[in-house]
């Protein structure tokens, strides 16, 4: 299964976001893209950011129209067990996506990574 991971502190998600989303899913033939919104992104003070749940909302609003595109908590601090280097995705499903991913830093399989600014 191709999936990406796309990362970003989405305050707002907007647009543009999609479009990077729907133009990398298409050439790279993704079956599903995962928007993670960043916990407190390193580059910002932590009051200058939306809050992440409200952020989170955010995403699944702007992705609800998308099978492929799945909103994720991956970063979320009331969560975060590990980075996604560490992480394994253990289900396919939409239904649940804060219980799919697992701290094993033998599981994931970088096949390729793409740098994008949106």
């Amino acid at each position: 299964m191709n999936v990406a991971l796309f990362g970003g502190t989405f305050d707002p998600i907007h647009r543009g976001h999609l479009a990077v989303a729907r133009a990398a899913r298409r050439q790279l033939m993704l079956e599903e893209i995962l928007f993670v919104p960043s916990g407190v992104p390193p580059h910002k003070r932590a009051g200058a950011v939306t809050p992440f749940h409200d952020r989170h909302a955010m995403v699944v609003l702007a992705t609800a129209g998308e099978r492929s595109f799945v909103p994720s908590r991956l970063e979320d601090p009331d969560l975060v067990a590990g980075t996604s280097s560490r992480a394994r995705w253990n289900s396919s499903s939409r239904a649940a996506p804060d219980s799919r991913w697992h701290c094993a830093s033998e599981c994931v399989t970088v096949r390729r990574c793409i740098s994008c600014l949106a």
